[in-house]
């Protein structure tokens, strides 16, 4: 399946860019093709490796929408997941999830601020138009 393409700079109502959280293993090179092609698309983009980086992070600055590893080596995905609800419930979650780990859909009753789950596998074109659609810029 194919998304469309954001058009043009991706921003919130006022021009002002959408920031985007992505957290999880930054090494794998997919990932790091996803971080390219959203910042090219005119995304604030930042990282984080880890849960205490992820949650240092929302307790200091806002974003619109998080991409959040299902499963990564230093912490929690579902610990970041509830602070993120309680420290930025105006955050979309963007589960990626590498294997069948609540692929039956069970994430979105445990987090109510999870929007989508998508393969790991994504194309950086699929994930940017997802981020701008669940982000407010289509």
């Amino acid at each position: 399946m194919e998304y469309a393409q954001p058009e043009g700079p991706a921003e919130r109502s006022g021009g002002v860019p959408l920031r985007v959280l992505v957290i999880g293993a930054t090494t794998d090179v997919l990932r790091r093709m996803w971080i390219r092609d959203l910042t090219a698309h005119g995304f604030n983009v930042e990282v984080a490796e880890g849960e205490g980086q992820a949650l240092d992070h929302l307790r200091e600055q806002a974003c619109d929408v998080i991409l959040l590893d299902m499963v990564f080596q230093r912490g929690s995905a579902l610990v970041v997941s509830d602070y993120a609800n309680f420290r930025r419930p105006e955050a979309k979650l963007i589960f990626v999830n590498s294997d069948d780990f609540l692929a039956d859909g069970t994430i979105f009753r445990l987090c109510s601020n999870a929007r989508a789950m998508i393969p790991a596998h994504s194309k950086p074109a699929d994930v940017a138009a997802m981020v701008a659609y669940f982000g407010g810029a289509v």
